[in-house]
């Protein structure tokens, strides 16, 4: 589940903090990073705004082994996404993004 905000530094360039987290089963997974998001105007269709963007941060991994047992690893972060935004108004947008992630967290590493 990622939590985000732009603030946009020009009209198509935004920078802002993604803040992800998961949760699946025994492992639980925190992720925040500083990203960069440039998005493109189509003049055949101008509500519609595609996006791409990157990033750099941190991951906190923490596995629940079996017998009260865990191991966990903090790790560098590279989110990279690519995504659409749809304009219903000046003030309201529906926004799909596909986050793809980079990191070095691995088990066994405490």
């Amino acid at each position: 589940m990622p939590l985000f905000g732009d603030y946009y530094l020009s009209q198509g360039f935004s920078i802002g903090p993604l803040f992800q987290f998961g949760f699946t089963g025994d492992l639980f997974q925190f992720g925040f990073s500083g990203q960069a998001k440039y998005t493109f105007d189509l003049k055949a269709i101008p509500a519609l705004k595609p996006h791409v963007e990157a990033g750099v941060g941190v991951v906190y991994a923490d596995l629940d082994l079996s017998r009260g047992r865990s191991e966990h690893d903090t790790s560098f972060l590279f989110p990279l996404g690519i995504g659409a935004e749809y304009r219903l108004s000046n003030s309201l947008s529906l926004d799909n993004t596909f986050l793809f992630n980079f990191m070095g967290a691995e088990r066994g590493q405490a």
